[in-house]
């Protein structure tokens, strides 16, 4: 019956399967390459944002970890002289997408606001965002 179906002809799909299967293989791995990189990306921003959290903590004499990899932000911290938000939504006067930063420092005294939104250099549309940030 399979010679019959194949002009009497055997199929063997050991021809091309492996090749299949090899390409399918670098497929994978280069896509789990590329998940990896985006993952510690994700956890090189964080660690910056922190950073930056920790050392405004230091400018405005605010509670903070002792060292800068030992502090763990806080939603609000405030004292007398500022008010630091970590990543809280804010209320635009715009309609924009994005109304969560990373950081929002509130000076009370000079009635100020410092917004840090942190971002990879090595997104593609990196001066597109820099522009919208700016914007808003």
């Amino acid at each position: 019956m399979d010679n019959f179906f194949n002009g009497g002809k055997k199929v063997h799909f050991t021809i091309w399967w492996p090749q299949l299967g090899k390409e399918i293989i670098m497929i994978l791995i280069i896509i789990i390459i590329l998940i990896i990189i985006i993952i510690v990306i994700i956890i090189i921003i964080i660690i910056i944002a922190g950073l930056v959290h920790w050392k405004f903590g230091c400018k405005y004499d605010m509670s903070r970890g002792e060292k800068w990899y030992e502090h763990q932000p806080k939603g609000v911290v405030e004292n007398e002289k500022c008010k630091i938000l970590w990543d809280m939504t804010i209320q635009c006067d715009d309609v924009i997408e994005a109304t969560r930063p990373d950081i929002v420092v509130v000076e009370m005294e000079n009635n100020k606001a410092i917004i840090v939104d942190i971002f990879s250099p090595w997104d593609h549309r990196a001066y597109e965002k820099e522009g919208e940030k700016i914007n808003k």
